[in-house]
């Protein structure tokens, strides 16, 4: 089944990069189980996902509110050393 949905809220993050976890709040959970790999490309909102690719995690740990603790599996690389994800970007697996 393939999964398409997008981040419902702030999604706060813990040590962003690759290997490291972030706790997503999504509008839909259909689908979704653990190790199965969702990748987040940028919403409407301005982001530094960027061009150069996405994010791609790996869900670990159900959370309540449609939420899911996920490990950072890849990450594009760039100069900033931290990832922002925000409500409205998109969520496909």
């Amino acid at each position: 089944m393939a999964i398409a949905t997008s981040i419902r809220s702030f999604a706060p993050a813990f040590n962003t990069g690759l290997g490291g976890w972030v706790n997503l709040s999504l509008l839909s959970t259909a689908g979704i189980s653990a190790a199965t790999p969702l990748t987040i490309t940028p919403g409407a909102s301005p982001s530094n996902i960027g061009a150069s690719g996405a994010i791609i995690v790996t869900p670990y740990q159900e959370l309540p509110f449609n939420g899911y603790k996920c490990r950072i599996t890849t990450a594009p690389t760039g100069p900033k050393n931290y990832l922002i994800i925000r409500a409205g970007d998109t969520v496909t697996g």
